[in-house]
């Protein structure tokens, strides 16, 4: 939902919710997702304790191909909009400066060519609270990763550990190209199908390249087991474009308590999805 719209909708919509309520735990299913095509863009910084950067946002693929459109590309349609454009898109409408390699391109495969996201402008929060997980699992010390440190204003690869970046998942899925040679609308092994509905995530791994994560790293097998957190990332960002948050702050820190926490389990995950739903 492009900002100026999410403002206009949060001045015109009053929502009272019930204050207490039974949560089941649900698991997510297609039904949960509309028919038109929108994707979700996100972007944190959880393996650094540092929360979301950027909440989940949907977008039209209307509302992508305007904002792209500024820039000198489109139109898309469903069976062409890849993840970069998506995320372009993302970029633009939240102001965002970034660096990268490679290109927004046409969404050539060819390796090196397509878009690679260096690291991005005035988001790292300074301040570091590395899950228990990673130090564990790493065998790192806090310390180790202060030291290392950032040294400018941009948070990005080599920032805090040599193995350190931006990855980024559609769909729960980390994938094996760049973003701009990742077409949304496809069938790919791993790859979640929500109907006409995506979801983009970009998240900064600090260890063994997404292991930390809790997704199979280019370094080794996961520290843990994620939770899909997709469909809880696409009903925030609905009800955050509605203002519902505006008068219900407590429903949003208990939405964001599980979103921002690393190693939530896909039980906590589904409790607070339903309690979403709820509203």
């Amino acid at each position: 939902m492009i900002n100026l719209r999410k403002k206009l909708l949060s001045a015109l919509l009053s929502v009272s919710l019930v204050a207490s309520c039974t949560v089941l735990n649900m698991p997510f299913s297609v039904s949960a997702v509309s028919e038109e095509m929108t994707v979700t863009v996100s972007m944190e910084g959880l393996t650094l304790g540092q929360g979301m950067y950027f909440e989940p946002e949907t977008y039209t693929l209307s509302e992508i191909n305007k904002l792209v459109s500024t820039e000198g590309y489109g139109p898309f349609d469903e069976s062409n909009l890849n993840a970069g454009m998506a995320t372009l898109a993302f970029f633009i409408d939240n102001g965002i400066e970034y660096k990268n390699t490679g290109s927004w391109g046409d969404g050539s495969a060819v390796v090196g060519s397509s878009f690679y996201l260096e690291s991005v402008k005035n988001i790292d929060k300074g301040y570091l609270n590395v899950p228990k997980v990673i130090l564990e699992k790493s065998g790192m010390s806090q310390d180790y990763f202060k030291d290392w440190g950032n040294d400018d204003e941009y948070l990005g690869e080599f920032d805090y550990n040599q193995m350190s970046g931006w990855m980024i998942t559609v769909n729960d899925l980390l994938i094996p190209v760049g973003a701009s040679s990742w077409t949304l609308n496809q069938d790919y092994e791993g790859y979640n199908d929500y109907g006409s509905d995506y979801v983009v995530r970009w998240q900064f791994t600090l260890n063994d390249y997404g292991a930390d994560l809790g997704l199979q790293g280019f370094a080794g097998a996961p520290y843990y087991d994620h939770a899909n957190k997709d469909l809880l990332y696409k009903k925030y960002a609905e009800l955050s474009a509605d203002g519902i948050f505006n008068n219900n702050t407590e429903l949003k820190k208990q939405a964001l308590s599980v979103m921002e926490n690393l190693t939530a389990t896909q039980e906590e995950v589904d409790t607070v999805f339903a309690f979403l739903e709820s509203a």
